[in-house]
């Protein structure tokens, strides 16, 4: 146990707080010399342009456009990085460049838009769009049967792998996150597979113990939500279930992780989105406890912000996080349905 000085962003006093390390956690250290203020929003709930329902992913394009997954409207909406509105596509449908329920979504280096679409219980797939829209092609994720199936007696349950989150390597491949499957499957730009890799043991109803009091071992995901690459090729991902970060080299070697269940510096429920700043700074959107959380490569806490409300800088469940260069970070904050910005600014808050 160490005591260590660990700064919030909103207008907090800094606080000497008591932080005990875990053998998958990391213990926070001195917090950045630079913090994160709030700089503008967007949004309030509806139908029309500029407006959302439930909000889910947010990504930025080579160009600096930010686009963002509008779930409940089944729709893609991009912005100017400041929020004015540019455009949309998407309707409710099963239909190319339609969506029955979108969630993540990423950019690619030339431009293109990748979506995942939950089609039906059975057929989940990935859509590809240009920057403004047009429809390029689509790959389903999954096979034809079911990922796991659960027997009892006569009664069965089969479950489906579901993509809960994708992020676009240099050479443009595409990572995509299996919430069944528990596995990163990488993908080439046109659908095909490349590799697949994550320990899939203990399927079960023994892994009910595996919570936050029994994480599993390293390399094992429990409901993963978020994935994200570094600038170096690394794979961050953001496991869910399991309270805590993991990380990996480009090819699925595992390389270290941190967090566990709780509200204090460096501890998460619920880890949900993740991206990368292009100096290596992981940002985590800590989603039940209404905060980002912001760390070094190897999980040594930085700094956080954030607290339960709809004022500015405070968050009702924030979803996805996108990080623009490392100086302007975008959240999704979803039961507020609205995006807010927030930029780097050096020296602790005042």
């Amino acid at each position: 146990m160490s005591r260590v000085k660990v700064v919030s962003v909103y207008g907090l006093a800094a606080l000497n707080l008591l932080v005990v390390g875990s053998p998958g956690g990391s213990v926070a250290e001195e917090p950045a010399p630079f913090s994160y203020v709030f700089a503008g929003e967007w949004g309030k709930p509806g139908t029309r342009d500029g407006e959302f329902r439930c909000l889910e992913a947010i990504t930025i394009g080579p160009d600096g456009n930010v686009y963002v997954v509008d779930s409940g409207n089944s729709r893609i909406q991009y912005f100017t990085r400041d929020g004015s509105f540019l455009g949309k596509w998407g309707s409710r449908g099963n239909g190319p460049g339609q969506f029955n329920n979108p969630r993540a979504m990423a950019a690619a280096p030339n431009g293109d838009i990748y979506v995942t679409d939950w089609v039906d219980i059975e057929r989940t797939r990935i859509q590809r769009f240009t920057s403004n829209g047009s429809y390029v092609l689509e790959w389903r994720f999954g096979g034809d049967e079911p990922e796991i199936r659960y027997s009892w007696g006569d009664y069965y349950e089969d479950y489906y792998d579901v993509p809960t989150d994708l992020a676009i390597g240099p050479n443009g491949h595409v990572y995509v996150l299996g919430d069944v499957s528990r596995q990163v499957h990488e993908y080439t730009p046109t659908g095909s597979l490349i590799c697949e890799w994550g320990d899939t043991r203990l399927w079960g109803p023994e892994e009910a113990v595996w919570y936050e009091e029994t994480p599993g071992p390293p390399g094992m995901f429990w409901s993963p939500d978020g994935i994200a690459l570094a600038p170096n090729g690394g794979v961050y991902v953001a496991d869910t279930g399991f309270y805590r970060v993991q990380y990996f080299s480009p090819t699925g070697s595992f390389r270290g992780m941190w967090g566990e269940y709780g509200g204090g510096p460096g501890q998460f429920d619920h880890p949900d989105g993740i991206d990368v700043g292009e100096d290596g700074i992981v940002f985590v959107t800590d989603r039940h406890n209404h905060r980002v959380q912001y760390f070094t490569a190897t999980g040594s806490l930085l700094g956080l912000w954030g607290s339960r409300g709809a004022g500015p800088g405070e968050f009702e469940y924030p979803a996805y996080v996108a990080v623009n260069t490392g100086e302007v970070v975008y959240v999704t904050d979803d039961t507020n349905d609205r995006v807010q910005y927030f930029r780097r600014t050096s020296g602790e808050p005042k």
